[in-house]
């Protein structure tokens, strides 16, 4: 697995993380947190009035890593059906 980041700006103006991974051998060093600070100031520099970004509920410590950075809980996707 790569380290990594994927960001794009979205249709209302907010910077979006598609995607972000890092390679478990190297998780607890700071290296996500690097990552998604330099995609906020990234945000930043195109004037954008924030990030957003989309987890699953489940995934406790990713929601409060995101948390640590600043990110609020939006709600819940609820227009998904089972098959």
């Amino acid at each position: 697995m790569l380290t990594h980041v994927v960001l794009q700006g979205m249709q209302h103006h907010y910077g979006y993380v598609q995607d972000i991974a890092v390679d478990v051998r190297f998780r607890r060093r700071g290296i996500g947190r690097m990552l998604l600070s330099q995609g906020i100031e990234w945000a930043r520099s195109k004037h954008l009035p924030g990030m957003m970004l989309k987890t699953q509920d489940n995934n406790v410590a990713a929601c409060r890593f995101y948390e640590s950075l600043g990110f609020q809980h939006g709600g819940f996707d609820q227009l998904l059906c089972k098959a």
